[in-house]
């Protein structure tokens, strides 16, 4: 939901590409929140086409967006593909995700164009490898008794949005009752 965790988690993958320096992270609504980062010039399929793409400009031809629609739909955008999860909590401690992408049709055409695809595929999947591995050792971490609750960075507005919406839910569910 959040870009701080890329140069750790994602060292292996994406997590050098991405620069929080670079990252805008305004507040979120009441049911969803974005955030745009800039991917550095190295990975060509995040990009804009360098031919085909003649609608954005600037620093918008390596910007990606991230956008959470609450409860649990995370879409990355970025001008050569899309990404998204889509959690489903089975219960405490569990949660089934779902996950697809697509690249931009202006690499269609490309010569290598299969092995872009191939290429984004096997991205994402080791993005989604890490990312399971990070969330697994971050939730053994909350559930020990030793967790204390700590501050959060700057750089993790889109986890207090989020927080935000499930305090707003928890208080309409204690008024519901009050009412009853």
């Amino acid at each position: 939901m959040e870009s701080y965790h890329l140069p750790v988690c994602h060292a292996g993958t994406i997590g050098g590409l991405s620069r929080l320096e670079d990252m805008i992270c305004p507040p979120g609504g009441a049911a969803y929140n974005y955030h745009t980062i800039l991917k550095d010039d190295t990975l060509r399929i995040a990009l804009a086409h360098p031919t085909r793409n003649d609608r954005l400009h600037g620093d918008e031809r390596r910007m990606t967006i991230l956008l959470a629609l609450y409860p649990g739909l995370m879409i990355t955008l970025t001008p050569g593909y899309f990404w998204y999860l889509s959690l489903h909590p089975r219960g405490p401690g569990q949660v089934h995700i779902r996950f697809g992408g697509g690249m931009s049709d202006d690499f269609a055409d490309d010569p290598d164009a299969q092995d872009n695809f191939v290429a984004l595929k096997t991205l994402l999947d080791d993005v989604n490898v890490e990312d399971r591995g990070c969330t697994e050792k971050v939730y053994r971490g909350l559930c020990s008794d030793m967790a204390t609750p700590g501050h959060l960075s700057h750089l993790e507005r889109p986890n207090y949005d989020f927080a935000q919406y499930l305090m707003a839910k928890i208080d309409a569910g204690r008024g519901e009752q009050g009412a009853a």
